[in-house]
């Protein structure tokens, strides 16, 4: 299968697209970021044209001081993203079988405890982007089934928030 992905270059896409590919011989269409900005759609349309699944995993990074204008960025890289993914889809004449996006356990309350068939969504800043994120992907045109994910902390030894977690306690070893 051609199986288009935003945020490939992230953590997960990185290892989502060698699995993909090494384990299952799908092609990876990766796409960057410059196929999202003013007056780059008809490229991403014609990219997707050919295109089984289309997964999105784009994301500014949350980790970061939330600033005002961080706080736009991740909104941008998220709904922004998404939106430019479901224009163009409904611009290709044959629609892929199936949209993956992502969104994040944010969505839910903080002190509840939730399972993916919980409605409850919680409240803040992450808590409604996620809610804008979903909403845009579920503008997501017919007959393509759409799938969101919601991504906890990823924890690896090889990267995601587990090595961030482990500086401090490597920066205290004594020698």
């Amino acid at each position: 299968m051609n199986i288009a992905m935003t945020g490939a270059t992230g953590y997960i896409g990185r290892h989502l697209s060698n699995y993909l590919t090494e384990k299952g011989g799908h092609r990876i269409i990766p796409l960057g970021r410059s196929m999202f900005r003013e007056g780059m759609s008809g490229y991403l349309i014609q990219t997707l044209t050919h295109c089984d699944v289309v997964i999105n995993l784009a994301g500014a990074p949350i980790n970061k001081r939330w600033t005002p204008e961080y706080k736009q960025e991740l909104f941008n890289s998220r709904i922004v993203v998404t939106n430019r993914i479901i224009r163009a889809l409904n611009a290709v004449k044959t629609k892929p079988k199936l949209m993956i996006s992502a969104s994040a356990v944010g969505y839910y309350p903080s002190e509840a405890e939730v399972d993916e068939y919980t409605r409850t969504r919680g409240e803040g800043f992450l808590s409604d982007l996620c809610y804008a994120w979903e909403k845009e992907a579920k503008h997501c045109p017919e007959p393509t089934r759409l799938v969101i994910t919601r991504f906890g902390v990823v924890l690896s030894p090889d990267g995601g928030a587990m090595q961030q977690m482990l500086r401090p306690l490597q920066a205290t070893k004594i020698a």
